[in-house]
C-alpha cells in the first residue's frame, strides 16, 4: 500500500513539472495583471511576447488602439513603441469610469492618445534622455509632451521613470497620456512623433541623435492587452 501511494506521489508529481515545463509558471499571472487599469495607466506588455503578427479588433466604438508598433535602434538603445491608444475623450472617461477633467491640461481636450515605451541601453554606460523633448504631431495639431510633465498636468505614470539615467544592460519602461484640443478623435490617419536624442550621462556628449518617425494608425482597430 505504501509503495502504491508513493507511485502515485510520483506519477503526480511528474504531470505537474510537465505541465509548468509547457505552459511556463507566468502565463495567467501574465493574462490577469496586463489590463487597461481604471484612470488608463497600464501594467507593461510582457517584452518577450511579440507576435508573429498583430491584428486588430475591428471595433464600432471611438477607440483604436495596438500593441508593438514600432521598434526604432541606434547607437546601442532601443526604443519600442509598445503600445499606442487614442480615442474619444468622452467615451473613455465612461469606459474607465474616471474624470481626466481633474487634470487641468485634459479640460478642453476633445480627444486622448496614449503612448508606451520602453527602452533598453546596450552600452556599457548610463544614457538618458529629456521626455519633455518628445513631440508628437496629429494632422495639424502639434502636441509637446512637455505640457504633461509637470504637477498638476503631469500624466506620465510607468512602472519606471525616464526623468533618470538608463544604466548598462537597464530596461525601461514608462508612458503618456496626451490630448487633442482641435483633432476628433478620428481626425488623423497618421502620427508624427520625434523621439528625444540620448546622450551619455556621464560625459553629456550625444549618443543618439533626435529620430523622426511616423505611425500609420489607417486600419488599426482595437487591440487590447495579451
Amino acid at each position: 500500500m505504501k509503495q502504491a501511494r508513493l507511485l502515485i506521489g510520483i506519477l503526480v508529481f511528474v504531470i505537474f513539472s510537465l505541465l509548468v515545463l509547457r505552459f511556463g509558471p507566468s502565463d495567467v499571472s501574465a493574462s490577469s495583471a496586463n489590463q487597461e487599469l481604471p484612470g488608463g495607466f497600464n501594467i507593461y506588455l510582457p517584452i518577450v511576447m511579440k507576435p508573429a503578427e498583430n491584428i486588430p479588433t475591428p471595433s464600432p466604438d471611438p477607440i483604436r488602439a495596438k500593441n508593438y508598433v514600432q521598434t526604432i535602434s541606434s547607437g546601442g538603445v532601443t526604443v519600442e513603441i509598445e503600445r499606442v491608444l487614442f480615442g474619444e475623450k468622452n467615451y473613455l472617461e465612461n469606459r474607465w469610469g474616471i474624470d481626466y477633467d481633474v487634470t487641468p491640461v485634459m479640460q478642453d481636450k476633445i480627444a486622448l492618445v496614449e503612448f508606451m515605451f520602453r527602452i533598453t541601453n546596450s552600452n556599457n554606460f548610463p544614457v538618458q534622455l529629456f521626455k519633455d523633448d518628445f513631440i508628437a504631431v496629429f494632422s495639424s495639431e502639434q502636441v509637446n509632451f512637455s505640457d504633461y510633465h509637470w504637477y498638476p498636468n503631469d500624466t506620465w505614470g510607468g512602472p519606471d521613470d525616464f526623468d533618470h539615467e538608463i544604466m548598462p544592460g537597464a530596461t525601461v519602461a514608462d508612458g503618456v497620456w496626451v490630448g487633442l484640443i482641435n483633432t476628433s478623435w478620428n481626425g488623423f490617419n497618421s502620427i508624427s512623433l520625434k523621439i528625444p536624442h540620448f546622450f551619455n550621462a556621464d560625459t553629456y556628449y550625444t549618443v543618439v541623435p533626435a529620430k523622426y518617425i511616423s505611425i500609420d494608425v489607417t486600419n488599426w482597430g482595437f487591440e487590447p492587452l495579451p
